[in-house]
């Protein structure tokens, strides 16, 4: 029996479309599902509510500083422990699981000579921006410290409550000139090692398993 050459050209092409559509059909569907079981980060955002930065400052930088006559300085809500600044954290919305997001403080980074200061006010750590930022002296924002997540290191202190570690801080450009300019001093470099930070962060508590209070908050 002769077979019809163009009966078979057609029947192979219909199979092949057939199996084409349906492992498009199946891996569409795979992707779509897969996206809808990761959530943004926003939605694992939390509100902070709480907590304390931490300034942590370099044994070498310290003492170049105190040899050029530069000290850190408290302020108000702002406490000087050793060789250490600490602030509390008000606010701000951070993921926990990476500790990535931005927290905010009422309280400044300081340095003083015995006749001049300068302060960095209203302190924002933002780890997604990689930087730390405060309001020269009252006024405009500018960024402080640029912030090395690679060492970052977490812990989980309570349910609601989470430690970073390891945060390395390097002074940016912009304020090592302005450190300069208002002490008067010529100390301050760009890329200065300046310490590190520890950030204690506690979050408001969701209810249920959607984090409706989180969900709320965000409005």
């Amino acid at each position: 029996m002769r077979r019809n050459p163009a009966v078979l050209v057609v029947t192979s092409a219909a199979v092949a479309l057939a199996i084409t559509g349906c492992g498009g059909s199946d891996s569409s569907s795979s992707k779509s599902s897969t996206a809808k079981k990761q959530p943004s980060l926003a939605a694992q955002s939390r509100t902070v509510v709480g907590g304390n930065a931490t300034f942590i400052a370099d044994p070498a930088t310290s003492a170049a500083l105190k040899k050029a006559g530069v000290s850190a300085s408290a302020a108000r809500n702002t406490a000087v422990k050793g060789s250490s600044l600490v602030m509390p954290l008000k606010s701000g919305n951070i993921v926990v699981a990476s500790l990535i997001g931005s927290t905010r403080s009422p309280g400044a980074i300081v340095y003083k000579t015995s006749t001049k200061q300068v302060a960095f006010a209203n302190v924002v750590v933002n780890t997604r921006l990689r930087r730390v930022s405060g309001q020269l002296n009252g006024k405009d924002r500018m960024g402080v410290y640029q912030v090395s997540v690679n060492n970052l290191k977490q812990s989980r202190v309570k349910a609601n409550t989470v430690m970073g570690t390891g945060l390395s801080l390097r002074l940016t450009k912009k304020a090592a000139a302005a450190l300069n300019s208002g002490l008067g001093v010529k100390v301050f470099k760009k890329a200065m090692k300046m310490g590190t930070l520890t950030l204690t962060v506690v979050t408001k508590k969701t209810t249920g398993k959607s984090g409706s209070s989180s969900s709320k908050s965000s409005k």
